[in-house]
């Protein structure tokens, strides 16, 4: 089983690989309550007056928990 997911996920391109593992990631965080999904959010006020950056990428690398 780890040799087909090996081989699968070892012929993706290196962006599809981080996004993969980087969306896998956020996913399980939010689903294990380490992280809140509004922390991923895209919010303009929070991200020209607090400076948080990391929401312009994050809103499009979480796709919800599990479920």
């Amino acid at each position: 089983m780890n040799a087909v997911v090996n081989n699968i996920i070892g012929q993706q391109p290196p962006v599809t690989r981080c996004y993969l593992v980087v969306s896998t990631t956020l996913m399980v965080l939010c689903s294990l309550d380490l992280l809140s999904p509004f922390n991923l959010y895209l919010n303009w006020q929070l991200i020209f007056h607090q400076y948080q950056v990391w929401r312009l990428f994050t809103c499009f690398l979480f796709f919800g928990s599990f479920g």
